[in-house]
């Protein structure tokens, strides 16, 4: 199937669908640690994500809080891509997309969190410079500077 790439072109009920059918896979579970609506909402309002779209269905994703110009610091508060559809590299290419992003509109660091136990986004996210910076419980704190 052909993927599309964009930026900026989901709403609120695109994301939330996505965020559903993801939910188990995040580490942990995403619907345990945030009301999926809401957060849903809030990413389609003050995030520029980062999209992959299959026949109309929102398959890949990342939203990143590139809203603080005065510090040039950045926040990427999700990435997903739907069961079925990983190993097909579509977070690697999401990640390009949105350091060309960044790095294009000036900003000097992206920060991030993972589980320490989600081996495969952490080599993804080193494999584009982020390196852990400290340590919360069971998650780790990865940032990037450019």
């Amino acid at each position: 199937m052909d993927l599309r790439f964009d930026i900026k072109q989901a709403g609120s009920s695109d994301i939330l669908a996505h965020l559903r059918t993801c939910d188990r896979s995040f580490l942990p579970v995403l619907s345990t640690r945030v009301e999926l609506e809401t957060y849903a909402a809030k990413l389609a309002r003050f995030a520029v994500t980062f999209e992959a779209w299959e026949q109309g269905t929102l398959v890949g994703l990342i939203g990143a809080y590139l809203n603080d110009p005065a510090r040039m610091e950045g926040y990427i508060s999700t990435v997903s891509t739907v069961p079925g559809h990983w190993g097909r590299g579509i977070a690697d290419r999401l990640l390009g997309m949105l350091l060309a992003y960044a790095d294009g509109h000036g900003f000097e660091t992206l920060s991030l969190e993972v589980a320490e136990s989600n081996a495969g986004a952490r080599k993804l996210y080193e494999k584009h410079g982020f390196a852990v910076t400290g340590k919360s419980g069971t998650m780790l704190n990865m940032a990037r500077r450019s």
